[in-house]
């Protein structure tokens, strides 16, 4: 290109001639750019500056969107950390968690993939107050009046001694009145409807034996329809007591942090039947009471990363 004299044509205004370095200046400056049209003598038509050899420099590649959180500094200890922590804030961990284990559980039945940077949450109650509150719960379903404060202190209890990454706290705001009628209700169908449905029916065969079918009837369906009752209230309690728990649900939704549960199928199964196993001893049942307990929190997470589908 050298000695030649050029023109452009930019906003549909023609401008030049320009010599080579000018031409090579207005290009650096942004003046012209590759979709400009330019022209020299000796050419036939007006063709982009791209077209042009050596007069655009060529350009890189341009790099794939970012992710969606910052690339994490090497960790010594050998676990990264978590996006937005405070430097020099200890990473939190629970007692025998090992998540390359959860990552690999067996038959995981709420999530398909453990993200990378869960972090377990933990439990404070200890085993003594935890049997003790279990024990008033009992009794308060057995009398179903006081069930609603029973409960609501239980829950109140509990989920304030849970500890969430980074030292923070649960808190807790239901009250025994917002839904005092599911409590009472639900006390009533788990303690008493099948007693009061069989002595029901129990008359009428005493008196009319001709409804000796309907009765057989009732022994089969009565605790499928009270087993249906049960879980439709227990569902109801729940969305409650995620609604009113401080802190968890209001900063994980629409946050940058989700809540995972990264035990498996497996782990809840045997776990269950050793506990259920335990209590026909009665003895062990503080212990492996508070064992489940701790286990069952533990397996609650608390992730930066999205969940996969």
């Amino acid at each position: 290109m050298a000695n030649r004299q050029w023109y452009t044509a930019i906003d549909g205004q023609q401008a030049g001639p320009y010599s080579d370095q000018r031409l090579g200046e207005m290009v650096a400056a942004g003046l012209v750019r590759a979709d400009t049209y330019v022209w020299s003598a000796g050419m036939t038509d007006w063709v982009t500056a791209s077209e042009i050899p050596g007069l655009i420099p060529r350009t890189r590649a341009a790099p794939p969107p970012p992710p969606r959180q910052a690339p994490r500094a090497a960790q010594p200890a050998g676990r990264a950390a978590a996006p937005g922590r405070a430097a020099g804030v200890q990473p939190f961990t629970a007692p025998n968690f090992n998540q390359a284990a959860a990552a690999q559980s067996i038959g995981q039945s709420f999530s398909q993939q453990v993200p990378a940077d869960a972090e377990p949450l933990i439990t404070h109650v200890q085993m003594w107050p935890l049997l003790g509150r279990t024990l008033l719960v009992i009794l308060g379903q057995i009398t179903i009046i006081p069930a609603p404060w029973v409960m609501t202190s239980f829950y109140k209890w509990f989920i304030e001694n849970i500890e969430l990454p980074e030292g923070r706290r649960t808190g807790f705001n239901g009250q025994p009145m917002d839904i005092w009628y599911i409590f009472m209700l639900y006390a009533f169908v788990a303690g008493y409807s099948g007693y009061i449905i069989d002595y029901i029916f129990t008359y009428i065969f005493l008196y009319l034996p001709f409804f000796y079918s309907l009765w057989e009837i009732s022994a089969i369906l009565t605790p499928l329809i009270k087993l249906v009752i049960i879980v439709f209230l227990l569902l109801i309690i729940l969305k409650w007591v995620v609604q009113n728990t401080v802190w968890m649900c209001r900063h994980l939704e629409g946050g940058a942090r989700r809540l995972v549960f990264i035990a498996g199928g497996w782990d809840i199964l045997w776990r269950t039947w050793l506990f259920a196993i335990s209590c026909f001893f009665i003895i062990p049942i503080p212990w492996t009471l508070h064992w489940i307990t701790r286990w069952y929190v533990s397996q609650f997470a608390l992730s930066h990363e999205q969940a996969v589908a």
